[in-house]
């Protein structure tokens, strides 16, 4: 905004400086301006430690009011103006007022001549963003000085304005009695007469409504304690539900409720080759059926206008509609079955044969129970097969998994015996240089190193070798992963590699969001069987009871350390879970929750 900008009830802002001078003037007559500089805290408490004002002077027709930089806790300054002498007259009788901000790099003429207030709010400061700043308000009351501190409450500057406003009412009605007791006030040529009585019964109405203004206010101060009441009870539930939160690791799953039966395998197929044969004789059991005529019949006999072979026509053609229709559906349930909607697709082939009876019950024709008995075969026929195939290639999975490791013990055999080989010449080496006279401390040093490298390259030569040729010897781990799977869940598994920990980091890759924590490693000569005699003893806290190559079990460390000690008393166990980057996360969580929660203030 730039100078002489007319601001009649416009929103400007503009920054405050630290010092303001505010120049209120008026072409006035004997009509004095009053000006007023009024603060208010957050509480919205009327202030006095802010600002200085003065009325307008008569011979200059101008004031100055000096407003300081707010406080902290100071929310609102207001800058009023209002008209006194004798009573109040409107700003409609009075010639234009000009507001001018010095310092501030503007100048608002701000018009009140056609206004019918008596006392405007010509501008006020707020608080935005920690900085102070300016708008213009042209805010008015009709009924003057009375009416804010009505609204306000304001029990200070303004009441000495009030009380100078009674004291002049009481000047004039202390007249001689010849004349009548009047207050007069002028301004613009324009003159009135009041009855002293009728404005105490206007201030006695005023007091009145101040009385029930209030009583208002004072309901309102209620309504307000029980919101604050409510607003802590409810921060106090948002507290317990981000504590909650944060004891929750990860999103929990949304599961759909669904009705899924146990299917019990019908067949005793010992491999893939089997099943199919087995689904070939079936189809060819159908095959014979239709070919026969037994697999859709009709038990009556038809004639169309006496014609028997008409009506046999008529018939034959439904039954090829009706195998055409039940074929369709069954085939499409055998084609589509899996693990979980096997029995679902039994009743769809049951209640598709059931919707086409009913529906050929005027003509007799029916599907045979032994043809829809033999579709249900081929369907669990079907969906065994794809099981038996699953497990084969678990099998197979597993096997080139035990061939690999297999492949790497002897590979790491050989490598053992090329280091002891080495160490053994280098050793020689040493010897020799030795007999031929260096009896230094370096070279006897060198020799005892040498000799102990030796002796450990020998050790995990046998080691390895004994491993590769014994396939029973191994590691038995106890590991978990809270982070993945929460508390109580813990893996029992064995490895027959050289260096166990390579296992452990194999299971901590991509397929799980954190690694494992090692509680035991525990070298066997008979590892496959302290294996099974563990999960022979944890099989019914397993997680998964329809997988057993699945080593996970619902248990604690220490109920798997006691177990371990009636079978391998020296086994050594870590309880403690290092679990480094999951507490890293849940560190980042909370820290992120509770910037969330920082934006609910403690109380209202």
């Amino acid at each position: 905004m730039r100078e002489h900008t007319l601001l009649p009830g416009h929103v400007v802002d503009l920054s405050l400086p630290a010092r303001a001078r505010i120049h209120v003037a008026a072409m006035l007559g004997d009509v004095r301006i009053t000006a007023m500089v009024l603060t208010f805290d957050a509480t919205g408490r009327h202030r006095d430690d802010v600002g200085s004002a003065e009325e307008v002077d008569p011979a200059t027709s101008s004031a100055e009011l000096v407003l300081e930089q707010p406080p902290e806790g100071c929310k609102q300054v207001l800058v009023l103006v209002g008209t006194r002498n004798g009573q109040e007259l409107p700003f409609s009788d009075l010639p234009i007022i000009t507001l001018t901000v010095i310092e501030a790099d503007a100048i608002y003429t701000w018009n009140a001549a056609s206004s019918p207030n008596r006392t405007t709010i010509v501008f006020e400061t707020y608080r935005r963003n920690g900085s102070y700043r300016l708008r213009s308000i042209d805010q008015g009351y009709l009924d003057g000085w009375a009416a804010f501190i009505t609204k306000t409450h304001c029990d200070l500057k303004l009441s000495d304005v009030l009380a100078a406003t009674l004291d002049d009412l009481r000047q004039k009605s202390a007249r001689p009695k010849a004349q009548p007791p009047l207050i007069t006030a002028t301004s613009r040529g324009s003159a009135g007469t009041t009855d002293l009585k009728t404005i105490d019964a206007d201030i006695s109405l005023k007091v009145a409504e101040s009385k029930r203004l209030h009583a208002v206010i004072q309901d309102m101060q209620g309504q307000a304690a029980r919101l604050s009441s409510e607003y802590l009870d409810r921060k106090a539930m948002y507290d317990r539900l981000v504590e909650r939160v944060r004891h929750l690791q990860g999103a929990e799953e949304i599961l759909e409720q669904a009705e899924l039966g146990m299917y019990r395998p019908h067949f005793a197929f010992t491999d893939s080759e089997q099943f199919k044969a087995a689904i070939e004789q079936n189809r060819a059991q159908q095959k014979r059926l239709v070919t026969d005529k037994k697999a859709v019949s009709c038990s009556e006999r038809w004639s169309i206008g006496g014609d028997l072979k008409a009506g046999q026509q008529l018939i034959d053609r439904q039954i090829k509609l009706t195998l055409r229709a039940f074929n369709g559906e069954a085939d499409a349930a055998i084609a589509n079955v899996t693990w979980n909607n096997v029995l679902n697709m039994e009743k769809r082939i049951l209640t598709s044969a059931d919707a086409i009876n009913k529906a050929n019950e005027s003509t007799k024709v029916s599907i045979a129970r032994q043809y829809v008995d033999l579709k249900i075969a081929e369907l669990r026929l079907v969906h065994e097969l794809h099981e038996k195939k699953k497990q084969e290639r678990d099998q197979a999975a597993e096997q080139r998994k035990t061939q690999r490791e297999q492949d790497k013990l002897e590979r790491d055999a050989e490598k053992a015996d090329r280091e002891e080989q080495k160490y053994r010449l280098m050793l020689e080496r040493a010897r020799a240089e030795a007999d031929r006279g260096n009896q230094s401390q370096a070279m006897r040093d060198r020799i005892a190193q040498l000799e102990g490298d030796l002796a450990q390259a020998i050790r995990d030569s046998e080691r390895t070798k004994a491993m590769a040729e014994q396939t029973r010897c191994g590691f038995v781990y106890v590991i978990s992963n809270v982070g993945s799977f929460g508390e109580g869940i813990v893996k029992i598994g064995m490895t027959r590699r050289l260096d166990p920990e390579d296992r452990v980091r194999e299971l901590s890759g991509a397929s799980v969001p954190f690694a494992f924590d090692v509680h035991a490693m525990i070298y066997s000569d008979v590892a496959s069987e302290l294996e099974a005699t563990l999960h022979g003893a944890f099989h019914d806290r397993r997680v998964n009871v329809a997988n057993n190559r699945k080593e996970f079990f619902q248990c604690t460390v220490d109920e798997v350390e006691r177990a371990v000690r009636r079978l391998v008393p020296d086994a050594q166990f870590t309880r403690d879970r290092e679990a480094r980057e999951w507490r890293e996360t849940i560190t980042l969580r909370n820290q992120r929750l509770g910037q969330a929660a920082s934006g609910f203030p403690s109380s209202l």
